[in-house]
C-alpha cells in the first residue's frame, strides 16, 4: 500500500499474500547493477518498465523482468523464462501498484491539474504544449512522455526527491501489463492541486463572512469578488471535476465543523475585452456573460388545442408528459428548465383556456395536469375552428422571457381556415425566441385536419426565417452560418429542420396519416429529440463565444487581480500564457482559511462526494446491504398487517410520522406484533464494525466503535457528514437493546436506508468523464 508521507506497512486484511510484488522504474534512464552496492551497472533501466521481486536486502531489490507466464500464486514458477536484471536501488523504482492513500481515510488521494503556482505564467512553454499540460519520463523534464488536459483528475504515485514533482496516472490502480496507458508521467507540481479523497463543499452555501482568503504567505488578506465565483462556475460546467470545491480536511468538535477548502478562479480576467460577431458588431465580455445566462434557461411549455381528440386523448397525454420526466431530472446539468401549459378548460358557456404557469419543478406541473383529468372529460366536443387559442395565450406566457430559449409543444387536431399562419402569430413566436413542435393526434379528410400541418409548417418556416438573422448578433465563426431552412424526413410522417446541417433554429411536425391516429411514442422521441437538439445549439452557441474570447479577443485581457494579489506579484502579461493555451481558459486553485460552521448553520451547506467508478460501487454496495435487512410482524391470520410508518425524504433527513398520532402508533404496535429482530441488529451492528474500519491502518477497538452514533458512523464509512437529528441520538451499542430502539423504529430505520438506495441509483446515469474514468457527483441529501 502507498501510504502519503510513512513507511507504514498496509494491514493484512487490506493486501492478499497471493499478490506478487510488481514494482516500476521510476524514470528513464535509470540503472539496475550486478551486486547491491551501486557500482558496476548490469542493465539500462526503461520508464515504467515493470519488475517481479525476488529478493530484498536493504534498500536494494532483486529483479526480473515481469511477465504474467513466470509467474503463479503471486511466485515466480518459471525461472528459465525469467528475464534476470540484477539489483535495483529502491530510490529509482515506484515500490507499489496503488496511487497515495491518505492514512487517516485509507481512501485514494485525488488530484486535478490546475494552476497552482505564479512560476507558470513566467515560461508556459516549459509546461504547456498544443493546449495540453507537458508530462515527462524523468525529473530533470529532458524527454516529454505525454500530455494531459487542463482540469482534470489525476492520481500521485510518488513525489520527486526534492518534492516539487510528482508522478501520476489516470487510475488509483496501475497494472503491469496495461501501465503504459494508466501512467501519464511527471508534472509539475505547480500544474496540480490535492483534492482531498472525497469530500467536497458548493463554496456557494457558506455564509460569506466564514470564507477568508489570504495570500501565499498567510500575511494579508485577498479581495475576491462573488462574480469571479460564478464565472469559474460556467466553466466548470465543461470541466466537471471542478464543480465543487475539494474538502482537505474535516473535523467536528463542540458543536462546530472545522475544514480545509478553497476556491478555483479563473486565471484571465476578460472583463475588458470584447469581439466581433459575423455582422461586424461588437459582442463585450459583460454581454457574452449575458448572452450565456440566458443560453443556459429553456422553458418548456406543453400546449393543448381544444380539439375533440385533445379531451379524448388528454390522459394519455398526461402519461408522455410523466414520462418525459427523467429527462430532465439531471442535477448536475449545465441548463435550467422550467415547465408549464396550457389547455382547455369547462367554462360557463363553452370551452376556455387555462393556463399552468412556469415552475421549475415537474411534479407541480404533473400534478396540477393530473388534477385537470376530470375537467378535460367534460369538455364540450366541437368542430368549429378554434384559431389556435391555447398556442397564443401560451406565446403571451413568455412576454418575460424573450431572451430564454422557449420550446413548445404544440398537440392538437385541426387548423384554422386557412393554409397560412397570421404574421402576428409567426413575429411573436420569433421575437420570443420560440421552437415549435406540432403534434397531431388524429387526421381526417376534411381540410381543417390538413391545415394544421400546413399551418404549423408555416410557422416554423416563418419564425426560423427570423430566428437566423437575430441569432448573428450571438455567431463569431462564418461556418455556423445557413442559408437556408430545410427539413429531414425523421421517420414516415415526422419531419425537423435539418438542424445544424441545413438550418440555423429548430422545429418539428409529427403528423398521422389520413384517417389515422398519431401513436404516442412519437410524440416521445421527438420532444427528446428537439430537446437535444436545443441543448446541443445553445450549447455550441456559449462555447464559440467562449472560445472566441480565448483565442481572438485577448488583447484586452488581464490577469486575475486575485491571482496577483495572492501570488504577490507585479502585473504580469497574459501574451505568454495565452499564446500557450489558445483555446484554454485556464483555473488557478487558492486555499482558504480554516472554515468553521456551527451545527445550527450545517444544514444550509451543500456538502458534495466526488466518486470514482469503484468508490461509488463501494457505497452503493454499503448502502444495498443496510437496506437489505428485513423486520416483519407475526404472522397471525386473524389480524391485517396496520400501518407501517415511514421516514420522509426530506433534504435535512428530519424524521416524522407522516400523519400518525402517538395514539395511532401505540395502537400499531398493540395490534401488530413484531417478529424477532434479534438476528438483524446482530448483523446491522456487524456490517458497521466491517465497514468502518475497512482498509484503514489506525482501526478501531470494538468498544470505540460501540459509542459512535449511528451519523458518526456514517462519517466514517461514507465521509460525508450528516445532519440528521436521529442517526445522531443512537449510538451503535444501543442498535442491540430494544428498550434503546424499538422494533418500530427499527423498522422505520430500515426505510430510511431503503428510500436512501433509491436515491442513490438515481445518480448512477449521471456520470462524467475525466482522463477516460468515469466520476460520480453524489449530493449530501442521496446519502443517509
Amino acid at each position: 500500500m502507498n501510504y502519503c508521507g510513512t513507511d507504514i506497512k498496509a494491514s493484512r486484511s487490506i493486501w492478499s499474500g497471493k499478490a506478487p510484488w510488481v514494482v516500476f522504474s521510476d524514470q528513464l534512464d535509470n540503472f539496475s547493477y550486478r551486486k547491491p552496492t551501486g557500482k558496476n551497472v548490469y542493465k539500462e533501466l526503461k520508464f515504467m518498465e515493470p519488475y517481479l521481486v525476488i529478493k530484498e536486502k536493504g534498500d536494494w531489490l532483486k529483479v526480473v523482468k515481469y511477465c504474467p507466464d513466470i509467474i503463479k500464486d503471486g511466485k515466480l514458477v518459471n525461472r528459465k523464462q525469467a528475464q534476470y536484471y540484477g539489483w535495483i536501488n529502491k530510490s529509482d523504482l515506484l515500490l507499489t501498484q496503488s496511487s497515495i492513500t491518505d492514512l487517516a481515510t485509507g481512501l485514494k488521494n485525488k488530484m486535478v491539474t490546475v494552476l497552482a503556482d505564479s512560476t507558470v505564467i513566467a515560461v508556459p512553454d516549459k509546461y504547456f504544449k498544443n493546449d495540453s499540460i507537458r508530462v515527462f519520463q524523468d525529473t530533470d523534464f529532458m524527454q516529454d512522455y505525454k500530455k494531459v488536459a487542463m482540469h482534470t483528475i489525476v492520481y500521485p504515485l510518488k513525489e520527486s526527491d526534492n518534492g516539487d514533482k510528482t508522478l501520476i496516472a489516470i487510475k488509483s490502480y496501475i497494472s503491469p501489463d496495461s501501465v503504459a496507458t494508466e501512467t501519464l508521467g511527471w508534472i509539475d507540481n505547480a500544474l496540480i492541486r490535492n483534492i482531498g479523497q472525497q469530500l467536497h463543499v458548493d463554496i456557494n452555501t457558506l455564509p460569506s463572512d466564514r470564507i477568508l482568503f489570504k495570500d501565499r504567505y498567510e500575511m494579508d488578506t485577498v479581495t475576491y469578488g462573488k462574480e469571479s465565483l460564478q464565472e469559474s462556475e460556467v466553466l466548470e460546467h465543461n470541466e466537471k471535476a471542478l464543480l465543487y470545491s475539494p474538502i482537505v480536511s474535516f473535523k467536528h468538535s463542540n458543536s462546530f465543523s472545522s475544514f480545509r477548502t478553497g476556491a478555483f478562479f479563473p486565471l484571465t480576467d476578460y472583463r475588458n475585452s470584447y469581439i466581433l460577431n459575423v455582422d461586424g458588431n461588437p459582442i463585450t465580455y459583460k454581454q457574452f456573460k449575458g448572452i450565456e445566462k440566458q443560453l443556459k434557461q429553456i422553458n418548456i411549455l406543453f400546449v393543448m388545442e381544444d380539439d375533440n381528440e385533445v379531451a379524448r386523448q388528454y390522459p394519455g397525454i398526461i402519461n408522455v408528459i410523466q414520462g418525459l420526466q427523467s429527462r430532465f431530472s439531471h442535477p448536475q446539468s449545465e441548463f435550467t428548465y422550467k415547465f408549464g401549459a396550457v389547455l382547455p378548460t369547462k367554462g360557463h358557456v363553452g370551452n376556455h383556456v387555462e393556463t399552468i404557469a412556469l415552475t421549475s419543478d415537474y411534479m407541480e406541473l404533473l400534478n396540477a395536469l393530473s388534477d385537470r383529468v376530470d375537467t378535460a372529460n367534460k369538455l364540450s366536443r366541437n368542430s368549429t375552428n378554434h384559431n389556435w387559442k391555447s398556442l397564443r395565450k401560451a406565446i403571451n406566457m413568455l412576454e418575460n422571457h424573450k431572451k430564454e430559449t422557449n420550446v413548445i409543444i404544440l398537440i392538437g387536431e385541426t387548423g384554422s381556415g386557412s393554409e397560412w399562419a397570421e404574421t402576428a402569430l409567426v413575429n411573436k413566436l420569433a421575437d420570443y425566441n420560440c421552437r415549435l413542435l406540432g403534434f397531431q393526434l388524429h387526421s381526417g379528410r376534411s381540410d381543417k385536419y390538413t391545415n394544421f400541418v400546413l399551418q404549423v409548417e408555416n410557422m416554423i418556416d416563418s419564425y426560423a426565417k427570423q430566428i437566423a438573422v437575430s441569432k448573428r448578433e450571438k455567431i463569431v465563426y462564418a461556418d455556423q452560418l445557413r442559408t437556408m431552412n430545410e427539413y429531414n424526413e425523421v421517420k414516415r410522417n415526422i419531419y425537423c429542420l435539418d438542424f445544424p446541417n441545413r438550418s440555423m433554429t429548430q422545429g418539428w411536425v409529427v403528423f398521422p396519416s389520413k384517417d389515422e391516429s398519431m401513436p404516442f411514442e412519437g410524440l416521445t422521441s421527438s420532444v427528446d429529440s428537439l430537446i437535444k437538439q436545443v441543448e446541443n445549439d445553445n450549447r455550441s452557441v456559449a462555447s464559440s463565444l467562449r472560445k472566441a474570447f480565448t483565442e481572438t479577443g485577448n488583447f484586452r485581457n488581464r490577469i486575475d487581480s486575485t491571482f496577483i494579489q495572492f501570488h504577490r506579484m507585479n502585473k504580469p502579461s497574459t501574451e505568454l500564457i495565452t499564446h500557450s493555451l489558445k483555446s484554454v481558459s485556464p483555473l488557478y486553485f487558492i486555499p482558504a482559511q480554516t472554515v468553521q460552521i456551527p451545527d445550527s448553520l450545517s444544514s444550509y451547506v451543500d456538502y458534495k462526494l466526488l466518486l470514482s467508478d469503484a468508490e461509488f460501487k463501494k457505497l452503493k454496495n454499503f448502502i444495498s446491504q443496510l437496506a437489505g435487512f428485513y423486520v416483519d410482524y407475526k404472522y397471525d391470520k386473524n389480524q391485517q398487517k396496520g400501518h407501517k410508518n415511514q421516514i420522509c425524504g426530506c433534504p435535512d433527513d428530519v424524521w416524522l410520522l407522516k400523519n400518525v398520532t402517538t395514539t395511532e402508533r401505540m395502537d400499531s404496535s398493540l395490534n401488530n406484533e413484531y417478529a424477532s429482530t434479534r438476528s438483524v441488529r446482530r448483523k446491522l451492528r456487524k456490517l458497521y464494525y466491517k465497514n468502518i474500519n475497512a482498509g484503514k491502518v489506525h482501526r478501531l477497538k470494538r468498544r470505540e466503535m460501540k459509542q459512535l452514533s449511528l451519523a458518526d458512523a456514517h462519517h466514517l464509512i461514507i465521509t460525508c457528514p450528516t445532519d440528521n437529528q436521529f442517526l445522531k441520538s443512537y449510538k451503535i451499542a444501543e442498535l442491540k437493546r430494544r428498550k434503546e430502539l424499538s422494533d418500530e423504529t427499527l423498522d422505520m430505520l430500515i426505510d430510511y436506508f431503503k428510500e436512501k438506495k433509491k436515491k442513490l441509483e438515481q445518480a448512477a446515469g449521471n456520470t462524467f468523464k475525466s482522463n477516460g474514468q468515469t466520476y460520480y457527483w453524489i449530493s449530501r441529501d442521496m446519502l443517509p
